[in-house]
C-alpha cells in the first residue's frame, strides 16, 4: 500500500514540475469520472426500469391480493434505493 502512495505522489509531483504530464494526468482523472458516472446512471436506469415494470404488473394485476403483494415489493424496493 505505502508503495502505491509514493507511487501516486510521484505521479503528483512529476504532473506539477511538467504541465504536458499534469495535461494527461487530468484527462485520465476525467476519464476515470466520466466512466464512474456513466455506470451509475445505467445502474439508475435499470431501477428505474424494474419500478416501471413493478407498477405495470400492478395495474394488471387480476385481484386485491396481488395488488397488495406488488405494491408491497413496490415501497420495499423504493425504500432500499
Amino acid at each position: 500500500m505505502a508503495s502505491v502512495l509514493t507511487i501516486a505522489r510521484a505521479i503528483i509531483a512529476l504532473s506539477n514540475a511538467i504541465p504536458m504530464v499534469r495535461a494527461i494526468v487530468d484527462q485520465i482523472s476525467n476519464l476515470y469520472i466520466d466512466q464512474q458516472i456513466d455506470k451509475i446512471e445505467e445502474i439508475k436506469a435499470g431501477k428505474a426500469k424494474k419500478r416501471a415494470v413493478l407498477i405495470n404488473a400492478i395495474k394488471r394485476a387480476e385481484n386485491d391480493q396481488q395488488r397488495k403483494e406488488l405494491s408491497t415489493i413496490l415501497a420495499d424496493y423504493s425504500r432500499s434505493k
